[in-house]
């Protein structure tokens, strides 16, 4: 069925001028006395289910983007379950002790522009391992 914005603005509540804005992306039909007319299921997915700036995900997209997420954490669940997943507390333990370690021989043996050249060198590797960790598990945390 094709629909009006001013017939979706009567009906959702909504101000016609953000309908328009939110059917942007939307190609509309030609109507009668020039009206825009839409598509009344991707009209109303549009302005209930996109995220205000215009961009619009449909019913579809939204489902596949669930099922990649859902395997991805099947997949991740599976790597703690075989131990083959290191969590990040455990490595940024172990990265602490090892540098820990390094530093007082790398102060007494090095000069201090050297060192300080080491020691930026091992904060280096310790952003680029939160880096890795964090691709993988954005909001921090590691699965458990």
């Amino acid at each position: 069925m094709l629909i009006s914005q001013n017939k979706l603005s009567e009906l959702t509540g909504k101000d016609r001028k953000t309908v328009r804005r939110l059917l942007a992306n939307l190609a509309p039909a030609s109507g009668p006395h020039g009206a825009k007319l839409y598509d009344s299921k991707l009209a109303l997915e549009s302005l209930y289910l996109g995220n205000g700036d215009g961009a619009f995900i449909t019913t579809a997209e939204a489902f596949r983007q669930l099922t990649i997420a859902r395997k991805r954490q099947i997949e991740i669940d599976v790597e703690i379950k075989r131990k083959t997943r290191i969590p990040i507390e455990d490595v940024n333990e172990a990265v602490a002790q090892v540098f820990g370690a390094i530093r007082a021989n790398v102060k007494a043996a090095l000069p201090v522009d050297r060192a300080n050249e080491v020691f930026d060198e091992m904060r280096r590797v310790l952003d680029w391992i939160q880096q890795k960790a964090n691709e993988v598990t954005p909001n921090g945390s590691n699965g458990r």
